[in-house]
């Protein structure tokens, strides 16, 4: 009999620390500005503005940061090792900051009478730029890579008559591209950054984006605007897709890998995040949480930065969150 209360004791006070921890919930910090781009380093956290601010924080305590203002904004990349932050700009120019020295590398212009719409670093070495169309150059899209060092550019691939809506870099070597062939037409490629040429290239759904690339190299997660509830996982090798996942996430506004390319955060409109099991392919878990903004993951897709606030470019302050991937994972599948 005592050896059954003691028992019922020691599973009562498990129960009440789980329930403080549940209550205490994930670090946040109030900053003020409007969030619209979310990057993570090793050791910082990279927050900006389309109207031109970046706030540097302190990946793991949110604390002490600095702040830089550029022109507007359409995307922002850091290194791998956190060194340099690359930012393109609704007039088409590419610039980089040393984040050590606090202060602007390089700027250079890329794209004519139309912004820059994606940037990414290849490796330390290499950063790429995408610009969607180019109207003054027979309607050509471009990806233009560049030395991460000194600005200069190293290549252009041309789209001839076709927008460019997404990329993601998959290895020092290849890129995926999802782009528009025609109004009517939208595929998605696999591109030799050595060789110049196409590895594949297929019919996909219309309005295509590339989600990410799992760290592995082997998979593509994407979504397409023409596809509600949808995420596609795409084989590298062979651009085939090997599956689809059913998401309760109707209008999709974006899908972060994490904790190893083995889970898939989604969100869009819904007050929740789903969580979807890649491997299994199919949503395993729903983390409730309200105006989600951006989400944001560290490099070893652990940490998991989510900035809070909705879409509404009026706001003046953001709350970003953070949580472990796992934590996350675990309180979805538990609904809370």
């Amino acid at each position: 009999m005592k050896r059954r209360i003691l028992w019922v004791l020691i599973a009562l006070l498990a129960a009440i620390a789980q329930a403080r921890s549940d209550d205490k919930g994930p670090q946040t910090k109030t900053v003020r500005l409007h969030v619209d781009y979310l990057v993570a380093s090793d050791a910082h956290l990279f927050l900006a503005s389309a109207e031109g601010t970046i706030c540097v924080v302190d990946r793991r305590t949110l604390g002490d940061y600095w702040s830089l203002t550029t022109d507007p904004i359409t995307s922002v990349s850091v290194s791998p090792k956190g060194e340099r932050l690359a930012v393109s700009h609704v007039d088409g120019t590419l610039e980089t900051w040393s984040v050590e020295k606090k202060e602007k590398g390089w700027k250079v212009p890329i794209a004519k009478e139309r912004e820059l719409e994606v940037v990414a670093f290849v490796d330390d070495d290499s950063v790429i730029a995408m610009q969607g169309i180019d109207q003054s150059n027979g309607k050509t899209g471009q990806l233009v890579l560049l030395e991460a060092r000194s600005g200069k550019i190293k290549k252009r691939l041309m789209f001839g008559n076709s927008y460019l809506t997404s990329a993601a870099v998959v290895d020092s070597k290849r890129v995926a591209v999802a782009y528009a062939a025609s109004a009517k037409e939208d595929r998605l490629a696999l591109f030799d950054l050595t060789t110049d040429k196409k590895l594949w290239d297929k019919l996909f759904q219309g309005g295509a984006i590339i989600a990410g690339v799992r760290p592995k190299g082997d998979k593509l997660l994407t979504w397409a605007t023409s596809a509600d509830y949808e995420v596609a996982v795409v084989d590298v090798g062979k651009g085939e897709t090997t599956g689809t996942v059913k998401t309760g996430e109707q209008f999709i506004t974006q899908v972060l890998l994490v904790a190893d390319g083995q889970y898939a955060i989604v969100t869009g409109k819904s007050e929740r995040l789903d969580v979807v099991d890649v491997a299994e392919g199919k949503v395993v878990g729903r983390y409730p949480i309200r105006e989600v903004s951006k989400l944001g993951v560290t490099r070893d897709g652990q940490s998991v930065y989510i900035a809070l606030g909705g879409n509404s470019s009026r706001r003046e302050s953001t709350d970003i969150r953070v949580i472990a991937a796992t934590e996350l994972i675990e309180r979805s599948k538990r609904g809370k």
